[in-house]
């Protein structure tokens, strides 16, 4: 992002850069930036420059994919599917309250209207730019073109961003400041018919992001939220809070940091997946296994088949759990407000000892 906000400001306000360009200036913003920025300072200071060198590396084999996600996230559906399901719940929710009752109506009505128009009125306003470029709106539109440009090429091509709606969505607001720039002028142009015609841009444009916005309400009413944001989280943080157990081994992302703050660090919460996030383990991780399979007391947590986050973590743990003569006991699964299973609580125990009668598995919710 600052090396867009950089090379625009370089390509279109040269001579006011330079105006304002003095010692004072920059040393004030040198200060102001590593002041802000001394965190990560002091990390690189610590571990010489691992933020570029430890996991940093150019790749091209993710394109087609940020592609998709880049019109995806202009279009607002993509996170469907994330912070909402999308497959029907076995329980479907029922409206409780008059707008809940309007947006599920108002949903079905639409179809299911996914995708808004944001990704057509970029293309519209690129496609204007040759016109407009003797008009004012040439420097707001090039400077968010130069900036999503730049920015985004090294999303394109830095391994493992720019897949995601939350690193895509750091170009914001810039596509909207080239559309609503260039939609200013050119209906500016249209003299009498310009309000008519930016007013119906805005009721299309605006009005398909609402249709968007909406059916998230809608399926977060009836299908529920996804499986990060699961309202079963509640009902794992209090049995978690009442098993005795030394350790728990969190099994899979997005887990962790919920269960801490609702159980206000009463449960002994470890990261247990790094041994078998990789494809393939080394005498390291499976040494680190077999510590986790050894330790008194400890009890496991992750997401129900289907529900994982990092697909393939569990059935690695297993492999290996396994090959030690280690067999899972489920202790508890545990399920949301409309009858999905979530979360597994278990416990790995040796093949020769046998399961004890009173250890629930039936799914529990809310």
């Amino acid at each position: 992002m600052l090396s867009g906000l950089g090379v625009a400001t370089l390509v279109v306000f040269r001579r006011e850069l330079a105006s304002r360009l003095t010692w004072r200036n920059a040393g004030l913003a040198a200060i102001c930036f590593l002041a802000g920025a001394w965190p990560l300072v002091a990390y690189n200071r610590a571990r010489p420059m691992q933020t570029l060198s430890a996991n940093a590396s150019f790749s091209a084999s993710e394109l087609d994919s940020k592609l998709v996600q880049m019109r995806l996230t202009l279009d607002g559906g993509s996170l469907l599917g994330y912070l909402v399901r999308d497959e029907p719940a076995p329980r479907p929710g029922r409206p409780a309250w008059m707008l809940e009752r309007w947006s599920v109506a108002l949903s079905e009505a639409a179809d299911e209207r996914r995708a808004g128009y944001m990704g057509f009125a970029c293309v519209l306003a690129l496609a204007l730019l040759p016109w407009l470029w003797t008009t004012p709106a040439r420097q707001p539109m090039l400077f968010s073109l130069v900036f999503c440009l730049v920015a985004w090429a090294q999303m394109l091509f830095t391994k493992d961003a720019g897949g995601s709606a939350h690193h895509t969505v750091l170009l914001w607001p810039f596509p909207h400041l080239l559309v609503a720039a260039a939609f200013a002028q050119a209906t500016g142009i249209l003299r009498r018919a310009g309000p008519l015609a930016l007013a119906a841009l805005v009721v299309v444009v605006c009005g398909s992001n609402m249709l968007v916005t909406n059916q998230y309400l809608a399926q977060a009413v009836v299908r529920g939220p996804g499986a990060v944001w699961t309202d079963a989280i509640n009902p794992l943080a209090e049995y978690l809070k009442q098993l005795p157990a030394q350790r728990v081994y969190v099994m899979d992302w997005g887990i962790l940091d919920a269960i801490r703050l609702l159980d206000r660090g009463q449960v002994a919460l470890r990261v247990g997946s790094e041994p078998v996030s990789k494809e393939e383990m080394d005498a390291s991780d499976l040494l680190t296994v077999q510590e986790m399979l050894a330790a008194p007391e400890t009890v496991f947590v992750g997401h129900t088949e289907g529900n994982e986050m990092f697909s393939g973590t569990s059935a690695r743990f297993a492999e290996a759990a396994g090959a030690d003569g280690y067999r899972k006991q489920v202790l508890r699964a545990i399920g949301d407000a409309r009858g999905r299973p979530m979360f597994e609580v278990y416990r790995w125990v040796p093949q020769s000892r046998s399961q004890p009668a009173s250890a629930p598995a039936q799914p529990s919710g809310q």
